[in-house]
């Protein structure tokens, strides 16, 4: 595969993820956001044009409780509703949050088609590390912009974030990233509904 070029994708990353991470929050400020996902497919992108890898969804107070739920609620059954994305009402703020993000991974997707997967349908060995740098790329993006305190800016702060690819990462995983996102006792909270 083709070297993936890291610089233009996180100068569009960064800048698409704080655009809509603010028009989130702003959006739901009354509602009291409480989680911001971003999330990817693990076969990453497709060569299509309407094909978009990096998506987010977020959920609030609100909603969460207009719903039944108890926010406060430790039982597991009431956290998966917390924490599951499948569970929220969808808060995209078009058909492509990440518009210059997307373009530059499936322009590589594309340019590197031959090379993703075998004769046999399956994942190269290449691809693969690809995948997992790539995600881990993404991971590193976003605490970055938690370290420089781009999350806490803004009136509604202490929002959960999170990194979800789903059926990829085991559940060990899953509270790993989370809690590097996060806080050990926010990680602690999250385990316990997976």
């Amino acid at each position: 595969m083709d070297p993936f070029p890291f610089d233009l994708f996180q100068t569009a990353f960064v800048n698409e993820i704080k655009a809509v991470y603010q028009q989130f929050v702003t959006r739901n400020q009354e509602k009291r956001p409480y989680i911001f996902t971003i999330s990817v497919p693990d076969y990453i992108a497709i060569n299509h044009p309407n094909s978009n890898c990096i998506c987010f969804n977020g959920n609030t107070v609100k909603e969460f409780e207009e719903e039944g739920h108890s926010y406060n609620s430790k039982d597991p059954d009431e956290l998966y509703y917390q924490y599951n994305m499948e569970e929220w009402e969808d808060h995209s703020l078009s058909d492509n949050d990440f518009p210059r993000s997307n373009e530059i991974i499936r322009d590589y997707i594309i340019r590197n088609e031959a090379s993703i997967s075998d004769e046999e349908s399956c994942y190269t060995k290449d691809f693969m590390q690809f995948r997992d740098d790539f995600f881990e790329y993404l991971i590193q993006n976003i605490e970055q912009l938690k370290a420089e305190g781009f999350f806490d800016s803004f009136p509604s702060k202490g929002i959960l974030l999170n990194f979800e690819v789903r059926e990829y990462y085991d559940e060990d995983e899953m509270c790993r990233i989370f809690e590097r996102l996060n806080t050990k006792k926010d990680a602690a909270q999250f385990k316990k509904w997976l």
